[in-house]
């Protein structure tokens, strides 16, 4: 596997490509977990516990606003692939006993934001999957949930 992670030059996103190789002559079920420990506010310790978690299938977008701050941005959080579950609570992410993660919120407790997707690799595919982070103002018609513009945009910043 291989990681680029960057952030755009003319939006506020971090993205985050991520390079599979299927070097087996069988297929492979892969659960990926993307987790941050957001800072929505002037440190962890104030943002901690106060981060309301909004997710729409229909998007496939998870949306983290802390009701405590006087900032109204929302921060954005999805992927190319399809969000299978998701939690917001850091004390849960023991994938061993369990399939999917909880679908909790992160309000009152020891919080993260963590989305699981599920990918299947054929044998000998290669596949990119992106991870984003961004200001929910900034989601425009170049969504970067498409690879194409991910690898677009990290040529872009490489240019720079």
């Amino acid at each position: 596997a291989e990681l680029d992670v960057f952030i755009s030059i003319n939006e506020q996103s971090k993205i985050n490509i991520l390079k599979l190789k299927n070097k087996e002559n069988k297929s492979r079920k892969l659960n990926l977990i993307y987790k941050i420990r957001p800072v929505l506010g002037e440190d962890e310790i104030s943002s901690n516990g106060y981060i309301n978690l909004e997710f729409n299938k229909d998007t496939n977008i998870i949306k983290m606003k802390n009701l405590y701050s006087k900032n109204e941005n929302k921060v954005c959080l999805y992927s190319s692939e399809l969000i299978k579950s998701f939690t917001g609570n850091n004390d849960y992410m023991n994938l061993a006993n369990n399939e999917t993660l909880n679908n909790e919120n992160a309000l009152g407790i020891n919080s993260c934001v963590a989305i699981q997707v599920e990918i299947i690799l054929e044998p000998f595919e290669e596949k990119e999957v992106s991870f984003v982070m961004e200001i929910e103002e900034n989601q425009n018609e170049k969504s970067f949930a498409n690879i194409s513009n991910c690898k677009e945009e990290l040529k872009n910043t490489k240019r720079c």
